[in-house]
């Protein structure tokens, strides 16, 4: 963060501004210039987290920046929330406060490995917008809303009414979209379902490609650190670019050669063809070959 106060001053222990304001009827008005972050358990920065600071002050230098940590959120916790924190998943509880915050006071959630590439302005006309982190799996690590928008309710919701549990937050909010604002899940592409939700394709919230808003460098606090044989950024950019070779024409041309070799690698791919040739017949490949 530039001290020349180039781009927003992080202040921790703040509250957003607009929490002041009246709470808006959902649909009246765009999100709000606000970004939201968890910093639950005083985890410290890391040079991830500045990185993503920076790259947050750099593209969004006229939102406020919001820390939600164990004092400023103490006033919404649950049993869900408090258990989480006692067993020190702070992944876990901060699934539940972004979607507290989001209900109450709108704005843009970034998970604390999101780096920025590109401005989030082009978004906020939407009701409310996420991304895929791959096919099959929308994801919450960027996610916008305006206040009171009916996805973030639903799930602050399913967070009051459950105990507490390490089923992903991307696992939960899956099932949501797809059973509630229309979202076909096994479809990689933009998709604007119920209530003005929009869905983002992989490439735009997740992989690193030139493209991309935002990268997620996948921090993973919530993965067992058995199931991080390779890296899981690694894993996505994977099954990314090899989902998108298997829908080109010209697989035996030279040029996609290349493009297995530099983007995938030839045992990646051919692991990627064995699992979509097998995953029918309950063949968890992904598992087998350390991609899960």
């Amino acid at each position: 963060m530039s001290a020349s106060g180039t781009g927003p001053k992080l202040r921790p222990h703040c509250r957003p501004r607009i929490g002041a304001r009246p709470r808006p009827e959902w649909g009246s008005a765009l999100i709000p210039k606000l970004i939201h972050y968890c910093a639950f358990g005083s985890p410290g920065t890391s040079p991830l987290l500045q990185l993503c600071r920076q790259s947050w002050a750099r593209y969004c230098p006229d939102y406020e920046v919001v820390e939600w940590n164990d004092e400023t959120f103490s006033k919404y916790r649950n049993s869900f929330f408090d258990e989480a924190i006692a067993q020190r998943k702070f992944a876990f509880a901060s699934d539940y406060a972004r979607a507290l915050v989001l209900n109450e006071f709108g704005g843009i959630y970034l998970d604390t490995d999101v780096e920025l590439r590109k401005p989030l302005d082009r978004y906020l006309p939407h009701s409310a917008f996420t991304g895929f982190e791959r096919v099959g799996f929308p994801f919450t690590a960027v996610w916008g809303s305006e206040a009171g928008h009916p996805l973030a309710r639903l799930v602050c919701e399913y967070y009051s009414d459950t105990p507490f549990s390490t089923i992903t937050n991307t696992s939960i909010v899956s099932g949501m979209i797809t059973k509630e604002f229309g979202i076909e899940r096994d479809r990689d592409r933009l998709q604007v379902g119920k209530h003005g939700l929009a869905v983002y394709p992989s490439s735009t919230f997740c992989v690193d490609v030139d493209e991309c808003t935002a990268v997620h460098h996948f921090a993973g606090s919530w993965l067992d650190n058995r199931k991080k044989t390779i890296p899981y950024k690694q894993a996505m950019s994977i099954l990314y670019h090899s989902n998108r070779i298997a829908e080109m024409e010209g697989l035996a041309s030279p040029a996609m050669f290349s493009m297995i070799r530099d983007k995938v690698g030839i045992m990646n791919f051919l692991r990627f063809f064995l699992y979509r040739s097998l995953r029918h017949y309950g063949g968890n490949i992904l598992r087998l070959a350390g991609l899960r």
